[in-house]
Formats: C-alpha cells, sequence, structure tokens
C-alpha cells in the first residue's frame, strides 16, 4: 500500500550496486575485506573514525546510485 506524498518522487533499482564499505553516520565508514580464498565472503571489517573519507565516499556511492538511476529510467 503506498501512500502518495506531494512533491515526492522514489525510484526503486533493483540491482544491488556492491561497494567494499558501508557509511553509517557523517563520520563513520567500514570497510570491508574480502576473503582472498572466497571472494564472496567477507573476512575482516575495519571500522574507520574519518569524517572526510566518509564523506568522499558517500558521495562516490551517491554518483554510483544516481548513474544506475539514470541508466535505468
Amino acid at each position: 500500500m503506498s501512500f502518495p506524498i506531494k512533491g515526492l518522487k522514489t525510484k526503486y533499482i533493483y540491482n544491488r550496486i556492491p561497494t567494499l564499505y558501508d557509511i553509517f553516520d557523517k563520520k563513520r565508514t567500514v570497510i570491508k575485506l574480502q576473503n582472498p580464498l572466497e571472494s564472496a565472503r567477507i573476512s575482516i571489517c575495519i571500522n574507520i573514525l574519518d569524517p572526510d573519507l566518509t564523506k568522499r565516499l558517500r558521495n562516490e556511492f551517491l554518483d554510483l546510485w544516481l548513474y544506475e538511476a539514470s541508466e535505468i529510467s
């Protein structure tokens, strides 16, 4: 069930954009390292507190997301 909100537009991207990092807030990024023997598995996660790095990675992800969304539309 959807409830339309005036002026709100949404897009659904059916494919997953794989990244080796997760952004939790404006200063925290978790870098994921793949298992060298099984590349589909993550073996190590590193929590990094760096606002500049997080901002740059967020911008990179948004560029990918917007590119994928425009390709599908």
